[in-house]
């Protein structure tokens, strides 16, 4: 039998070359295709627009008696309109006015922008995808004459044009698009829902800070009355020691104060929740007093009057922390959550850094008269200012300075005087100093009459002891640092 001879086959070789591209186009097509059905699938099909918008119940807000809200996230509230334009929480708390009308209007009105669909069929069983399942927000309304309304709110739609919310509503079939604002108006939790009523801060008329703490008490006072020039430097630390306060460090000190802000209203206080906020032994008790003033009011054809401010104070209880970032604070009857950004300043400050380290106290615009009283010489130098004002509307001042009677260039004597200013300490007296031999004594006195003393001491070779007005002596500083 004769064997069959097998013929070779005949190598493709552009088949070869180009069929690997074309099987990659394939691919890739096959996945394009792949993903637009699974997205289709993904979405509900509406062979027909039903309707662009409408309304599920429409009333007039009178017409409305209670609203009930439970946020996923977050307390949930119930609120009754007792009062027109008022809604009032079962404790007799109110929300806060803007709120409250933006609700009612709400309630009265229930509006759609759209319908997904009006057969039930169609998502029933995909409730999860629309964030109905466990709904963002369950919301029942209740009107005057006995019937109500219970919206569920599911999640923010991302496969449309325009951004909705998935809504059902109890005894209903469609799914509804419901606006973005009135979905989130709804998962409001009850503490976003009361007027927060800062404190008025006013740091320009605060004479007297009291901070309490369970291991420190640190106060101020201010010793000269808020109206007086140069009142700034007029702060005295008195714990957790007596002694002058420097003048930079209490205006940055006080713009802190100032800046505090109470943030969203948490609860009542009462005996039953102070030791859940940390209110029973606080972290500190701040006491801030202001003293009477005036206040510049514009009235409405423009024309600037004063009214008088009565003298206030205002208390201020942190409490625990509810997280690293937010302490809880008192203020009045209530809770608040106050951000550590602001409140952490303040309540973490060192007393011991507003203590003055430059020993002369009065700015040389506001200085009348320096006495310099040399104890070992027994030799006395006065220089007096006089201010006068001269010019048109006598909107010029002229300074004359006189050196022991004797006129001098104010100018030369500024440029001396400014070295004193800046003079400053040089290191803190060990404790058990006493008092060495009393070497110079500087008195200044200024415009407004209030008079600042500076003693120095033996020390050592270097060093003087430093003593200011009639406050310990805690700082020492170069020799000559204060020579004219």
């Amino acid at each position: 039998m004769d064997k069959v001879k097998r013929k070779n086959r005949r190598e493709h070789r552009k088949l070869r070359i180009i069929l690997p591209p074309l099987l990659l186009i394939l691919a890739v097509i096959v996945v394009i295709l792949g993903w637009n059905t699974r997205k289709e699938a993904s979405q509900i099909e509406v062979k027909e627009k039903i309707l662009t918008a409408g309304t599920i119940e429409q009333r007039d807000s009178r017409e409305v008696y209670s609203i009930q809200v439970l946020p996923a996230s977050g307390e949930g509230w119930y609120a009754e309109q007792r009062k027109e334009g008022i809604l009032t929480e079962r404790d007799g708390f109110e929300i806060s006015a803007s709120l409250a009308r933006k609700f009612l209007s709400e309630a009265a009105v229930i509006g759609y922008e759209d319908i997904f669909t009006e057969d039930p069929a169609e998502y029933a069983d995909r409730l999860e995808d629309f964030g109905l399942a466990d709904a963002a927000s369950v919301v029942t309304i209740t009107y005057t004459d006995g019937s109500s309304v219970t919206l569920r709110i599911g999640s923010r739609s991302i496969e449309t044009e325009t951004a909705y919310y998935y809504m059902t509503v109890d005894g209903r079939q469609p799914l509804y698009a419901i606006s973005v604002s009135a979905a989130e108006d709804w998962k409001l939790p009850r503490n976003s829902l009361y007027a927060v009523e800062q404190p008025r801060l006013q740091t320009a008329r605060m004479d007297h800070l009291l901070f309490e703490g369970q291991n420190q008490c640190m106060e101020w006072v201010l010793d000269a009355e808020i109206t007086d020039d140069n009142a700034s430097d007029a702060w005295v630390l008195v714990s957790p020691v007596h002694y002058p306060a420097d003048g930079t460090e209490m205006t940055s000190f006080l713009k802190s104060i100032g800046n505090i802000r109470l943030g969203s209203f948490e609860a009542r206080a009462s005996d039953e929740n102070m030791d859940a906020f940390g209110l029973r032994h606080p972290q500190v008790r701040i006491t801030l007093h202001m003293a009477e003033g005036l206040a510049a009011v514009t009235g409405t054809d423009g024309a600037v009057t004063t009214e008088p401010l009565e003298e206030e104070t205002i208390v201020l209880v942190v409490g625990g922390k509810k997280n690293d970032h937010v302490w809880y604070v008192q203020y009045g009857e209530n809770v608040y959550l106050v951000s550590d950004l602001t409140l952490g300043t303040v309540i973490g400050k060192d007393p011991m850094d507003t203590i003055a380290r430059y020993p002369v106290q009065v700015a040389a615009e506001y200085l009348s008269k320096l006495t310099i009283e040399d104890c070992v010489t027994g030799v006395t130098t006065v220089y007096q200012i006089q201010r006068q004002s001269s010019g048109e509307n006598e909107s010029e001042e002229i300074t004359h300075c006189y050196e022991n009677g004797q006129e001098i260039p104010f100018e030369s004597f500024q440029a001396r005087y400014l070295q004193m200013v800046l003079c400053t300490v040089s290191g803190e007296i060990p404790d058990g100093y006493r008092a060495g031999a009393l070497k110079k004594i500087y008195t200044f006195e200024a415009v407004g009459g209030r008079i600042h003393t500076i003693r120095l001491y033996s020390y050592d070779s270097m060093h003087d002891a430093l003593q200011m007005d009639d406050y310990p002596i805690l700082f020492y500083l170069i020799q000559g640092g204060l020579e004219m």
